[in-house]
């Protein structure tokens, strides 16, 4: 054990000396950069530029194309203004186009990521610190999506507060977006921001940048960014807003017999910019009902499943309290200190209110920080919880990072529970002459009422994540006592190695890129025996100039078993008694032992440039001494940028000696967009594991950013014995919010 814990150490010290072997990008003025223009009168936002102040505006002509071929002149031409007015920072941008009938706009919904449309990407480092900021994407129907950027973690569900519209015309499209200062953090003392811009002509593929044309990276990295300089000057206003809201609801338990209880919630947000880089925030009686719905998951594994969060009051400044970037790219949910999902849900389902809470979010000079403290309600026989979480980080060198986390309360009630933790994150995204370095190093220690001693997790990873080559080495040890209350933990006294590697050729035609890639795991205990261990070989994966690929891939599994497994619909997972008696005279029980799989994977896909997009995906092989087979089809129908219509289906077919069985996860989408600012969602899911089925249908009328009105209809069903109505739960919520 001791040999392996140094072996982890050096590897976490390997990442300091890396950061002194590749020289940081260049000083500031081998950046690009733009003066800002100011002016006197805004100019109003209707995507058209029409408006004569933009001819005041500053203006970048010049870029050069990300893909097809790096470096290149771009296909079309694209104008980029920039002005501000001392409250509001303006971009008017011009897309020419040659055939604008070519251009793809299949979306209009706020907050669609619209990767697969031709759009534009605004990327601004509020602190110059080539770390960390946020990216505003726009396409030319006017749906708007906001990106929250600390280092290289992005946060998709993140929102603020920023206007944009678009129109399409016979010479192209034109975006007008004007973003609020006091909507942004930043140093108020600095001249300088960071920034970048992108466009993507989606039909051929194309991106193009104004810095920086690795096609690995994305306008949002802003460690290779330009920047706009006379930013001194601008105003927050006071920098206080306030949102009050009320929901009115009605809850129909319909199987239990209770009364229908009708209700009315009133709820209130105050944000307060103490420093155009500080804000703090206070939450009373804060309702989450309107909350986009999960999507349900079905998973044949013995771990527990991790779900994002959607949460609006979680999510602001949300990667401030990210450690040592789990949950991210990596994929690594074991372990993390922290998962704010752990708040205010119980582990049965419940919502469980948040009587109030507090944040204080920021950063001055060179310390990033975050303190959040969180009052629960009482639930399922557990006393009301008070919960603390606190973060700082310390920007080093060009691009990384070296902080600490702390957590303190237990959601559930249980035995006091508290968590430190160090991080180092190191990038650097010129090495090799601009290519990507990037490593984490990580110690946490919780301590748990009652336990002495094994309460550690630690580890380290290097990664080298390039377009044409791209691997990673990485190793973590978590042990048996390790527990922390407010993170997400699945699996503890193991240490995990992980690797991948992988190869790419790129070409400009019809066939964009071929990948080949080998990746795998190894999972020991505490007294380094295998447990798990995976091998991936993807020999081949064809991508087209549109995102059209097929994939074939051979894996290895390797579980070693030391207790009974309950793996069929309906049961509770790990079943820790006599193996020997089936435990409910149904279950199928998988027995300790060693099980060696092999299995094969297929994904053929359309690009979703098309009107019907769809993709197709078969895992067969075997599994715990049988066999298994999962079926995946998706379909998407876009017949025009009002309707999406969407299918998911996910069958995995299970023959063991013990006995056969089926699940079967069905989802549904139907949007109706209005306008980019209305919009009607239905998402139906249903799965034979849990017999339910549930409709979650969301009116969401963005009357201007910060002043919603919802009107949701949740419907829970009961499918083991034909269909039963169970909870039924309408609402309307409305917010409006005070900027001062």
């Amino acid at each position: 054990m001791v040999g392996v814990t140094n072996q982890l150490r050096v590897l976490s010290l390997v990442l300091f000396p890396l950061g002194l072997l590749a020289s940081p990008l260049g000083a500031d003025e081998a950046r690009p950069s733009v003066t800002i223009a100011w002016i006197e009168t805004a100019p109003e936002i209707d995507g058209r530029l029409d408006d004569p102040v933009w001819e005041k505006a500053a203006l970048i002509d010049k870029f050069r194309q990300v893909t097809p071929v790096p470096g290149a002149e771009p296909s079309q031409k694209t104008d980029v203004r920039i002005m501000t007015d001392g409250e509001f920072i303006y971009f008017g941008v011009r897309c020419h186009d040659t055939d604008p009938e070519a251009i793809v706009a299949n979306l209009m919904l706020r907050d669609a990521m619209a990767w697969y449309d031709d759009r534009i990407v605004i990327a601004i480092d509020t602190f110059n610190d080539h770390r960390n900021g946020y990216a505003f994407e726009v396409n030319p129907r006017g749906s708007r999506h906001d990106v929250l950027v600390e280092g290289d973690a992005y946060n998709g569900d993140w929102q603020t507060l920023w206007f944009a519209e678009a129109t399409i015309d016979s010479g192209g499209w034109s975006a007008e977006v004007a973003i609020p200062y006091h909507s942004l953090n930043f140093n108020p003392g600095s001249d300088i921001w960071g920034f970048n811009f992108s466009r993507g002509i989606r039909r051929n593929d194309e991106r193009i940048r104004w810095t920086d044309t690795d096609p690995t990276r994305f306008a949002s990295d802003f460690g290779v960014a330009g920047s706009i300089v006379g930013m001194r000057g601008i105003d927050q206003g006071l920098g206080l807003s306030i949102a009050p809201s009320t929901t009115f609801a009605r809850v129909d338990e319909r199987v239990t017999g209770v009364p229908p209880e009708n209700k009315v919630e009133p709820s209130l947000d105050v944000f307060y910019n103490v420093y155009p880089s500080v804000v703090a925030s206070v939450t009373t009686n804060t309702g989450f009902a309107e909350t986009e719905v999960d999507d349900r998951q079905v998973s044949l594994s013995r771990f527990a499943l991790f779900f994002p969060e959607k949460r609006a009051f979680f999510l602001q400044d949300a990667l401030i309290f990210d450690y040592a970037n789990f949950g991210d790219k990596y994929g690594r949910k074991n372990g993390n200190p922290f998962d704010s999902r752990r708040i205010g849900l119980s582990p049965s389902g419940e919502i469980v209110d948040v009587l109030a809470g507090g944040k204080v979010t920021g950063r001055v000079g060179n310390l990033k920080f975050g303190f959040m403290d969180v009052v629960l309600d009482e639930h399922e026989n557990v006393g009301r919880q008070n919960i603390a979480v606190g973060r700082v980080a310390l920007n080093v060198l060009e691009e990384s990072s070296v902080g600490a986390i702390f957590t303190s309360g237990s959601p559930e009630g249980g035995p006091d529970n508290a968590v430190a933790g160090l991080d180092f994150n190191y990038r650097n995204s010129d090495v090799n002459g601009g290519q990507t370095l990037n490593g984490q190093a990580w110690f946490t220690q919780s301590f748990t009422g009652g336990v002495e001693g094994d309460e550690s997790s630690f580890g380290a990873l290097i990664e080298y994540p390039n377009d044409r080559t791209n691997w990673k080495i990485g190793a973590v040890e978590i042990e048996e006592n390790f527990n922390p209350e407010i993170g997400f933990v699945n699996r503890t006294g193991i240490r995990r190695y992980d690797g991948s590697y992988r190869n790419r050729l790129r070409w400009g035609g019809y066939v964009r890129t071929l990948d080949t890639k080998v990746s795998g795991y190894v999972v020991t205990d505490m007294d380094n025996e295998i447990r798990s261990a995976q091998f991936n070989f993807l020999p081949i994966r064809i991508s087209s100039d549109i995102g059209d690929s097929i994939a074939v891939a051979y894996r290895h599994d390797y579980e070693q078993l030391d207790r009974c497994f309950i793996v069929d619909p309906g049961s509770d997972g790990i079943y820790s008694g006599d193996c020997a008696t089936d435990p409910t005279g149904d279950d199928i029980v998988i027995q300790p032992g060693s099980y060696p799989v092999d299995r094969g994977y297929v994904r053929i896909q359309t690009s979703r440039n098309r009107k019907l997009q769809g993709a197709l995906q078969v895992t067969s092989g075997g599994f715990f001494g049988g066999t298994s087979t999962s079926f995946s089809p998706e379909i998407t129908w876009r017949p025009n940028f009002h309707w999406l219509f969407e299918v998911d289906y996910v069958l995995n077919d299970v023959s063991l000696p013990q006995g056969d069985f089926r699940t079967h996860l069905v989802r549904a989408r139907v949007n109706y967009q209005f306008t980019p600012n209305l919009a009607w969602i239905t998402v139906a899911q249903w799965d034979n594991v849990t017999d339910t089925a549930g409709i979650n249908s969301r009116i969401h009328w963005i009357i201007e950013d910060g002043r919603d009105l919802f009107i949701v209809f949740n419907q829970g069903l009961d499918t083991r014995d034909g269909v039963t109505a169970t909870r039924s739960e309408p609402l309307i919520k409305f917010e409006w919010t005070f900027r001062f």
